[in-house]
């Protein structure tokens, strides 16, 4: 995996969604149509502490602090528009829940020893395309 910028044009805007972990949300992404996503976010100091070498997730991994997807009902959320830091992990399918919690801790980390600025919550958002689902991890910055 290499760390990206990602400039968002436009933001994504969802409905808020039930909070789920990461094997359901990735159950969920696996059964639904074309075109879904779904966004887990954590706060950063709360999911992950400082172990001398660069931050590690808190084991077993927390729920997200929210939750939306593009199928939920209810009140909004929005992911604005803006610089984030950015990476594309691969696939669920290919990852599993076990892959994608790696996929979380070592962005964090690699951010970490970047020394980015990247600020805020850290957002797991799964989409999925061309019959996969697409997991990627970003920050603001």
């Amino acid at each position: 995996m290499d760390l990206y910028t990602l400039k968002l044009c436009q933001p994504i805007a969802m409905a808020r969604a039930d909070l789920v972990g990461v094997t359901e949300a990735l159950a969920i992404a696996e059964s639904s149509i074309e075109g879904y996503e779904c966004v887990l976010g954590w706060d950063a100091d709360t999911v992950a502490r400082d172990a001398g070498d660069g931050p590690r997730l808190v084991r077993p991994l927390l729920r997200p602090s929210m939750a939306a997807s593009t199928v939920s009902a209810g009140t909004g959320f929005e992911l604005p528009a803006g610089s984030y830091l950015f990476c594309q992990a691969g696939s669920a399918s290919a990852l599993g829940a076990d892959g994608v919690v790696e996929a979380l801790e070592w962005f964090l980390r690699e951010a970490w020893w970047m020394r980015s600025a990247a600020t805020g919550p850290v957002f797991l958002r799964l989409v999925r395309e061309d019959g996969k689902t697409a997991v990627q991890v970003l920050r603001s910055q």
